[in-house]
């Protein structure tokens, strides 16, 4: 290979970012919102409801997966695009950890020099920085616990949402507490093999399949903004593609000024989840009429 010429794999992983446009996901999440804001109509706030939490995993799974990707050589790119199910969550659930390769090499290296860039003042950049770290383990959280809804979605549609206010709380020695009020509720289905060691079901359910019940309950516009959150990350991931592919052209890295102690933020923190054993079977495969 001569100097200046380029491996077919760096030639596609160069031109699936300089084509990659993903403020298409900035768009669904503006678009859900302006109609989640605008009507007063339960439905429509409820479809807006399952729309904006659908999109929320979406995006979390697109920005791991390129992250997963832009660090890898150009000649393992193209494995670590097409990242196998179980090995995007393998990756995602190691990205909890503080001292992991993602939270080191991603948010430390790549992401706190762009919010220092951007935000001038010292203080507000590292309140900022401290704020993408939670909310990166939130977002972590969120998508491991709940990425099964993503298939009751998109198959079956085997899910049911609300818009409505729910307020839960403790109760000891006859004294109430309460644990914090939502307003969006989420209702799905999931199938999984039992397993030794889980709480949810008998023994004699070990190895059957087991459909189980989820309750999810949150405050749509903490999701709005979680979901901005991490597209500004996937943008930020691109716009480093893009830098290495033209390195003579001129890319655009943003952040987001965030204060999780503004009221905004603390009044939306409330989220609570239920999941338990609905049924199971043991004819694994489908009857046909």
């Amino acid at each position: 290979m001569t100097e200046g010429t380029i491996t077919a794999q760096e030639k596609f992983r160069n031109e699936y970012y300089l084509k990659l446009e993903v403020i298409y996901w900035l768009k669904k999440i503006d678009a859900c919102h302006e109609r989640y804001t605008n009507t007063e109509d339960i439905v429509e706030k409820s479809e807006c409801v399952i729309d904006i939490y659908s999109i929320y995993l979406q995006i979390i799974e697109i920005l791991f997966i390129n992250i997963n990707a832009a660090g890898a050589s150009p000649a393992t790119f193209l494995p670590n695009l097409f990242i196998r199910n179980d090995q995007l969550r393998e990756f995602i659930q190691s990205a909890k950890k503080s001292n992991s390769n993602v939270q080191e090499g991603f948010l430390s290296k790549r992401i706190k020099p762009i919010i220092n860039f951007l935000i001038k003042d010292a203080e507000k950049a590292d309140k900022t920085y401290r704020a993408y770290k939670t909310l990166f383990k939130e977002l972590i959280s969120d998508y491991l616990k709940d990425y099964e809804m993503l298939n009751a979605y998109k198959h079956g549609f085997r899910v049911d949402f609300k818009s409505q206010k729910s307020e839960y709380s403790l109760t000891k020695d006859k004294q109430h507490y309460s644990l914090g009020v939502t307003n969006a509720q989420i209702k799905y289905y999931s199938k999984n093999k039992g397993k030794t060691g889980d709480p949810l079901i008998e023994p004699e359910l070990i190895g059957k399949d087991i459909v189980y019940d989820h309750l999810v309950s949150f405050n749509a516009e903490r999701i709005f903004g979680k979901a901005k959150f991490v597209y500004t990350l996937l943008e930020n991931v691109v716009a480093r593609g893009k830098q290495l592919a033209q390195p003579d052209k001129n890319v655009y890295y943003r952040c987001m000024e965030i204060d999780l102690g503004s009221k905004e933020w603390k009044d939306t923190s409330s989220s609570f989840r239920h999941k338990m054993q609905f049924a199971y079977f043991t004819d694994t495969e489908p009857t046909q009429s």
